[in-house]
């Protein structure tokens, strides 16, 4: 069943996809504005008072609606733009029938043609959910109908506005309900395939494809967040004798617990464990300290040796041990992505050189 409700992500990506749509209906709505404004000061006169009733109802609401439509779909900020383009529909549709009252307070009666134009063109809008179309038609429609019990409409007008205008709207909605089902099954699938082609399939754990791109966008992150990251290299100590003398099954089986193990260790959204290759891990634990990430990389080691997965063959434990090299990166230290790399590489072959079974930190800040 389709739901009503949305994740954050798919708001998000959904204004994003949608943007230049949505500036491009503030557009349209800014010609219609001005087509009923010139048939209004055909009809009433440029001079009169009804006019100027009119322009401020309609204008006074919508010219704040569009700046901010313009200033938004212009950011890289994550604004709701799809509220604003309901906010939109509702301030082109009210004042037409507002209109409507002034235009009957001279002696004239206007049909609802325009009404009915405008929540028809609602209905087309691709850049806002079926049930912000459905507030908007629906609104139209409750303010029409107080304006037929204001003026003493017959009861033929009343049926005929509730069969048109109740037709467009249910119809549109039935519409817009599917299309807004496809349009985000379409965006599970993607999401899918996306982490699909990003997860390691035995353990569960990120692979290293894109991994420099998404490594560069989460310094990008901390930099303008000013917050801090440790990376970690961390390789399970004599993993080619454990595959020897237990077989490469239970060595895939000891892979995937160490990878849980690491994911595990996982607390921000933003942290990261990536299978680099083999029995090769990188961690990244975003927005911590200096000294948080003393203590984070030796939970790294004793996450490994707390599994207690029996290696007979190691020379150093009775149990898989893992040896980490560790570095801190903030906004101050001027280092490169390739840097950092190999600056942790160089603090984990420390840790190999000096037993295993440890965390190498290497001070980024004195380099």
């Amino acid at each position: 069943m389709f739901s009503i409700r949305h994740s954050p992500d798919y708001i998000r990506k959904f204004n994003s996809d949608y943007s230049v749509e949505s500036r491009l209906a503030s557009y349209a709505a800014s010609v219609a504005l001005i087509l009923f404004t010139l048939w209004d000061a055909s009809d009433l006169g440029w001079q009169s008072q009804e006019l100027l009733l009119i322009l401020l109802v309609r204008f006074v609401p919508m010219i704040p609606i569009l700046i901010l439509m313009q200033c938004w779909t212009r950011s890289n900020k994550h604004y709701r733009v799809d509220i604003l383009v309901t906010l939109m529909g509702i301030a082109l549709c009210v004042p037409i029938v507002f209109s409507y009252w002034i235009y009957h307070s001279v002696g004239q009666w206007l049909d609802f043609n325009a009404l009915m134009l405008a929540i028809t063109a609602v209905f087309f809008l691709p850049s806002i959910f079926y049930q912000q179309k459905l507030i908007i038609g629906l609104s139209a429609l409750f303010v029409y109908l107080l304006y037929l019990v204001l003026v003493s409409a017959s009861a033929d007008v009343f049926i005929q506005a509730g069969l048109y205008l109740g037709l467009i709207i249910t119809v549109g909605s039935l519409h817009s309900v599917s299309f807004d089902a496809h349009r985000k099954a379409n965006y599970q699938k993607n999401l899918f395939l996306k982490d699909l082609a990003h997860t390691d399939q035995l353990t569960g754990a990120e692979n290293r494809h894109k991994f420099e791109e998404r490594f560069e966008q989460l310094m990008k992150s901390a930099r303008e967040q000013d917050t801090g990251l440790g990376i970690a290299i961390v390789d399970i100590d004599f993993f080619k004798r454990f595959n020897d003398f237990y077989g490469h099954m239970k060595g895939d089986d000891c892979l995937i617990r160490v990878a849980k193990a690491f994911l595990r260790l996982r607390e921000h959204e933003l942290d990261r464990c990536v299978r680099f290759g083999g029995e090769e891990f990188i961690l990244i634990k975003y927005g911590v300290s200096a000294n948080q990430v003393q203590w984070w990389a030796q939970a790294i080691v004793e996450q490994v040796r707390r599994l207690n997965i029996d290696h007979q063959d190691s020379p150093i434990a009775q149990c898989v041990t893992a040896s980490a090299g560790v570095v801190y990166w903030d906004g101050s230290i001027g280092l490169t992505r390739t840097q950092l790399m190999k600056t942790a590489d160089d603090a984990l072959y420390r840790a190999k050189n000096n037993g295993r079974d440890r965390a190498e930190v290497e001070e980024t800040h004195k380099l």
